[in-house]
């Protein structure tokens, strides 16, 4: 289940589908003229009803009350229909939410995502027994240190780089913070680094070849390669 609460629909839909036919933008429009074409994009269609459910929830002033009943439902109707609930729930991502307990003004931004991503999501998660995978912002000197410009030097993003609701940070089982710096992004690369986990040993990182024209992060068919640190690793 994939929730956004940003970006038009129609762009979510349109990487959806690239991702699942590993296509540009262009060979998707083209596709639409022919019959080969057509016949692979209701393939790609069948493939994402099956295991694959996309829900916009973009309104402005949205709970994160309004998001977990909608999840609830949502697992229900899944149960009801496979006999099974959902596996994975994303939210992209739970910051640009709010919370009925806010609604007098009396809490700061870090309250807010305290009870957003540790009472609701995490709670959400043990409730339903599914995986759940939320995102959420560095700080600014965190951006720097992404972008390679801060007094950080050369590092990976870690726990303390989040954007100041650090309570999201205890309440997660695993942190994992993307890292793409400029030389990164020039040569198509991205580094996952596994700050926190609660089931085996962490501090890996794992650098990854990259197409964002097929919207393709990572795969089996590109290159990639880890190690143990913090430090960034140069060509």
């Amino acid at each position: 289940l994939y929730i956004t609460h940003e970006d038009h629909p129609d762009n979510i839909k349109d990487k959806l589908y690239r991702s699942v036919l590993l296509c540009t933008r262009e060979q998707r429009m083209e596709m639409t003229g022919t019959a080969e074409g057509i016949k692979r994009l209701l393939s790609a269609e069948k493939v994402l009803q099956r295991r694959f459910t996309y829900l916009p929830m973009n309104r402005p002033g949205l709970t994160v009350e309004e998001v977990y009943a909608t999840v609830q439902i949502a697992n229900d109707k899944r149960k009801a229909e496979t006999g099974k609930g959902y596996d994975l729930i994303i939210d992209d991502y739970p910051a640009k939410l709010t919370t009925e307990r806010a609604s007098k003004g009396n809490l700061q931004r870090r309250h807010i995502d305290e009870i957003i991503y540790g009472s609701y999501f995490t709670g959400m998660a043990l409730d339903l027994n599914v995986h759940v995978l939320t995102a959420i912002q560095t700080n600014r000197e965190g951006a720097k240190t992404n972008k390679q410009r801060g007094a950080g030097g050369r590092r990976l993003l870690a726990m303390e780089d989040v954007q100041e609701s650090y309570g999201a940070m205890q309440t997660a089982s695993n942190v994992i913070s993307l890292n793409r710096d400029d030389q990164a992004e020039q040569n198509n690369r991205l580094t996952y680094h596994l700050c926190k986990t609660r089931s085996n040993n962490g501090n890996w990182s794992v650098v990854t070849k990259t197409r964002y024209d097929l919207c393709l992060l990572h795969g089996l068919d590109l290159d990639t390669v880890y190690y143990r640190g913090t430090a960034t690793l140069d060509d």
